[in-house]
């Protein structure tokens, strides 16, 4: 996404990739990591990522990636718990703590 704010293009990746759209507000950056993702080849690649919030409501039914994943609606604790990459947890519950996330 060339040419695009990271907040835009975290508002974009939300919608595509699991039908979220903003209710009220600019994102706010939240935090940045880095971590390897392992690809379908088995090989690692190394990932850049910036987290905004923005506030929502629901998931929409139809969206671009629709089907891709399984998609649910989990509390931050639950959240926190599940997360694949471990080094979200300290963003997420910085977020908490800031009562940025509902519970």
């Amino acid at each position: 996404m060339d040419n695009t704010r990271d907040s835009e293009a975290a508002l974009i990746e939300a919608w595509e990739e699991a039908g979220v759209k903003r209710i009220n507000g600019d994102p706010m950056h939240c935090g940045s990591l880095r971590y390897n993702k392992v690809m379908k080849d088995g090989t690692d690649q190394p990932i850049e990522m910036q987290l905004f919030s923005f506030e929502t409501a629901k998931l929409s039914k139809n969206f671009p990636e629709r089907g891709q994943r399984k998609l649910r609606w989990v509390g931050v604790n639950t959240a926190i718990r599940k997360l694949k990459q471990p080094e979200l947890k300290p963003i997420l519950k910085q977020l908490k703590r800031q009562n940025r996330v509902n519970m």
